[in-house]
């Protein structure tokens, strides 16, 4: 924030502070503001800030409040909404929700409505047991694997082009198209859903 020359303030840019768990990766808030001046406690795991308002706030870390697939939905729902990305965006990917609340018998009709929102692209991220089932016909293509525990996947040979998906490893894939010899266009087809098309870092499958 700077101060012009009639006194008045303005914001030219800002710096985040993501409040991280460790353990399970989850970022539960990426604050931002005058809160990001703040002070552990001494004795607890307890965030002594002041609020952009200057109200002076106490966020205990053991209370912190997560996002939760249940909470997505419900906003998404009640907005009436067409689009579900914004809400998504909101709690920083699909990828830190499952994190943050992963899958489990409590939550998995939200996953299952939000896999739904999103489309056929999310279903790859949500609710996927941790060995896939082969995929049948690729077009008689060779089949390729994937070697690496993410492989995520691009709109184009571009890591700016980065999609809310990636395959697995043990996946296979059918090379379409490789651009160069950093990367791969594939076509992954898992039983009962439409194909797949992507591109992949050429480094992530093997034949």
């Amino acid at each position: 924030m700077i101060e012009t020359e009639d006194g008045k303030s303005s914001v030219e840019s800002r710096e985040f502070c993501p409040i991280l768990d460790t353990q399970t990766g989850c970022v539960a808030r990426d604050d931002t503001g005058a809160v990001c001046g703040g002070a552990w406690d001494e004795k607890e795991a307890v965030w002594h800030s002041q609020l952009d308002s200057g109200k002076a706030e106490s966020q205990p870390m053991a209370t912190l409040e997560k996002p939760t697939a249940k909470a997505v939905w419900a906003q998404f729902s009640q907005a009436k909404s067409t689009d579900i990305k914004p809400y998504l965006r909101a709690v920083l990917g699909i990828e830190n929700l499952r994190a943050c609340d992963p899958a489990n018998a409590g939550n998995a009709s939200d996953y299952a409505k939000i896999r739904a929102a999103l489309g056929h692209s999310a279903r790859i991220v949500i609710d996927r047991s941790a060995s896939s089932s082969m995929p049948t016909n690729v077009d008689a293509e060779p089949t390729w694997t994937v070697t690496v525990a993410r492989s995520w996947l691009y709109e184009r040979p571009s890591v700016g082009s980065n999609r809310h998906g990636y395959l697995i490893r043990g996946d296979q894939v059918a090379v379409t198209q490789q651009g160069n010899p950093d990367w791969a266009k594939i076509r992954y087809v898992h039983d009962g859903h439409p194909p797949l098309e992507a591109w992949l870092k050429r480094q992530d499958i093997t034949r």
